[in-house]
């Protein structure tokens, strides 16, 4: 109306804010932001975050990031974990999404952007499956047989499975290195509803190996299967 170009600052002021969230932030040791443009990802820790949750990390990224002279385009979110073997706890299969926080200046409004997706871990470790694990008919016994045949302990998750009913949590445990285990039901933590347990286990792909037994308690006849993904 007066003729002054409108600029970024009469919109917007501090506090600007980029939150950055996730499902499970805990095997991280360091996440940061690296804007600084010099060709080499995760190098540099332009920005820290300002505060941190377990799904959560806030970064101040300030007004005048949002103009340049180095924006956030092109910008890396770095994700930094313990070198082998001292990963853990697991990260975390899951999707980052990220959102700005604008401040609005005085006689301005603002909207606040929808959050973006910034990146997915799809799955760290080995995933098993054992269908049909589970079994109500009189004197057959089930188990899994888990052999890890590296020199790492193995943590692992359950989750069991079954028709037409919500997912559960079983018992979490951990495959000593260069050894091996065998769980029963009462072991794995599978409901008595669960048909089919999916063990998620902290080591590389071929460290770990499933094979599911049933044994007939009356007879000694067993037979074996391979746990899916020990492939």
């Amino acid at each position: 109306v007066d003729g002054v170009q409108v600029t970024l600052a009469d919109l917007v002021q501090a506090p600007v804010t980029l939150t950055v969230t996730g499902a499970n932030f805990g095997s991280a040791t360091a996440v940061f932001i690296d804007n600084d443009n010099d060709g080499v990802e995760c190098n540099t820790s332009t920005f820290a975050p300002t505060s941190t949750s377990a799904t959560t990390r806030v970064f101040n990224i300030g007004v005048t990031t949002l103009a340049g002279p180095m924006p956030l385009n092109g910008a890396s979110l770095c994700y930094d974990v313990a070198p082998a073997p001292n990963n853990l706890p697991q990260i975390a299969a899951q999707t980052f999404t990220a959102a700005v926080d604008l401040t609005a200046a005085g006689g301005a409004t603002t909207v606040d952007p929808a959050g973006l997706p910034v990146g997915t871990f799809i799955q760290n470790g080995t995933v098993l499956k054992v269908p049909y694990l589970f079994s109500n008919r009189s004197g057959l016994v089930t188990f899994v047989h888990l052999s890890n045949n590296s020199s790492i302990a193995a943590p692992y998750t359950v989750t069991c499975l079954s028709n037409g009913a919500a997912s559960a949590a079983g018992t979490p445990g951990t495959v000593p290195a260069n050894r091996s285990l065998s769980l029963d039901r009462a072991a794995i933590g599978c409901p008595a509803s669960s048909n089919t347990a999916i063990f998620t286990i902290n080591s590389a792909r071929g460290n770990v190996i499933g094979t599911m037994v049933r044994t007939n308690g009356s007879t000694g006849e067993s037979g074996f299967d391979t746990a899916v993904g020990s492939e």
